[in-house]
């Protein structure tokens, strides 16, 4: 009776794989949006600029897939601090809580910041200063580096 219906119910679970939304746990409960920017989902300027972090990641240790880093990069903040990045703000115990499940539906969403075609645009690094002057469509611009 009850433990044949125990084990069907428990059959049933297992048979139903809950698929997790990585930018639902990346804008929610993952806590990682309050730190972090993704350009069009998150503006957080604490930790570094995401929105290409795939193209990033895959040249940022030698030997390291990307995946592999995001993942580590989840698991132990502290393990590799990227250049330009701040050893001791992000630490495992702000993403200790998050469940296998989580990681991976991040590292699955964090796999897809990349650059539209890496191959035509390469880019910066995501930790290079920027320009102290900002554009002036007025023409402030041109008239400051021709004053200069």
């Amino acid at each position: 009776g009850s433990q044949a219906e125990a084990s069907s119910q428990a059959k049933e679970s297992v048979s139903q794989p809950t698929s997790l939304d990585g930018q639902a746990v990346f804008a929610g409960g993952g806590g990682c949006a309050a730190c972090h920017a993704i350009e069009g989902i998150s503006t957080g300027a604490v930790g570094p600029d995401l929105t290409h972090l795939a193209t990033d990641a895959a040249t940022r240790k030698p030997g390291m897939s990307a995946e592999a880093y995001i993942e580590e990069s989840i698991r132990a903040p502290e393990a590799f601090v990227a250049p330009g990045g701040i050893p001791g703000i992000m630490t495992a115990a702000l993403t200790g809580g998050l469940s296998d499940d989580e990681v991976a539906a991040l590292v699955d969403f964090l796999m897809a910041q990349k650059l539209p075609n890496q191959s035509a645009y390469p880019r910066p690094s995501i930790y290079q200063a920027r320009p102290l002057i900002e554009c002036d469509t007025s023409g402030g611009l041109t008239e400051y580096f021709h004053s200069v």
